[in-house]
């Protein structure tokens, strides 16, 4: 138990962003496949990849014994290569096709409460 406070610090972290990264994620990806939405998938690949990072980081400095350094540059490709995704699905606007679908496009529209035929949401 010879360890600075800093490494300790450092483990509640990368610990944090472990969780919260993974938080994000799973609830990206499982919106993005509910709604069929291409880039909140790529979101969630992207915080999964920033999330991988931290364990990474940390299976390599704790358990494989390297230094800081060999942690560090797998964790910050990890981080670049999330980031990168991340910023690629707020450029990405395709939805995957709802054809064959159970919920197709006819599960967005509106009931009337007239009892009238269905319409479709209005448009803003």
């Amino acid at each position: 138990m010879n360890e600075p406070l800093s490494l300790w610090i450092l483990r509640g972290v990368m610990g944090l962003t472990l969780v919260v990264g993974s938080l994000i994620a799973y609830y990206a990806l499982s919106s993005g496949r509910r709604l069929r939405n291409r880039p909140l998938i790529y979101l969630g690949v992207g915080f999964a990849l920033v999330s991988l990072a931290a364990v990474l980081a940390g299976v390599i400095f704790e358990v494989l014994t390297h230094d800081y350094l060999d942690a560090w540059l797998v964790s910050a490709t990890f981080n670049a290569a999330g980031f990168l995704v991340i910023l690629f699905s707020l450029f990405t606007t395709e939805t995957l096709s709802m054809a064959g679908s159970a919920r197709g496009p006819e599960a967005l529209e509106t009931p009337s409460p007239s009892g009238e035929p269905p319409t479709a949401p209005p448009s803003t």
